[in-house]
């Protein structure tokens, strides 16, 4: 469950060491979107590489490449965003990263037969409402553990200081 996505981690860190500002934003984006769009029918015209047992998020080439465009997009957009609200918003949520990181896995694992079952959509729209589902419950749930003394240190580093 972990082994998988270790990689991330030490991809995120070589590529926020690069200097990615000659690349644009709009080819970013047509990257990400493409490489989307092309991973979800080839995993549903192909059904043999959905591997149920190991997740198809770990084994797919596509989700890398993808994670690899998003991850270089909103590094951009993220260096030229002036408003103090917006930068507010996101360091409030940087310190849940990590927490978020360790269970959105579990949060798959449970959400997903769930969404096959119940929901009738297919397709990519139905991949990208699975990752708003999975980003909001994974957000809250970690967020409010937060609060919690000595977890809150264990998922954030940070401990709460009563102001």
């Amino acid at each position: 469950m972990i082994g998988g996505f270790t990689g991330y981690f030490i991809l995120g860190y070589l590529l926020s060491h690069m200097d990615f500002r000659n690349i644009s934003s709009f080819a970013l984006l047509t990257l990400f979107i493409g490489i989307g769009t092309f991973g979800n029918f080839f995993s549903e015209s192909v059904p043999k590489t959905f591997d149920n047992n190991n997740s198809y998020y770990v084994t797919s080439l596509f989700i890398p490449i993808m994670s690899i465009a998003a991850f270089i997009l909103l590094q951009k957009w993220g260096s030229n965003i002036r408003s103090r609200g917006t930068i507010n918003f996101f360091e409030s949520l940087a310190p849940l990263v990590f927490g978020i990181y360790l269970l959105h896995y579990l949060v798959i694992f449970f959400i997903e037969p769930w969404f096959f079952k119940n929901v009738d959509l297919r397709g990519i729209s139905a991949t990208f409402l699975r990752y708003i589902v999975v980003i909001i419950i994974t957000t809250a749930i970690i967020w409010l553990v937060s609060f919690i003394p000595g977890i809150n240190y264990l998922l954030t580093g940070h401990t709460r200081s009563k102001k």
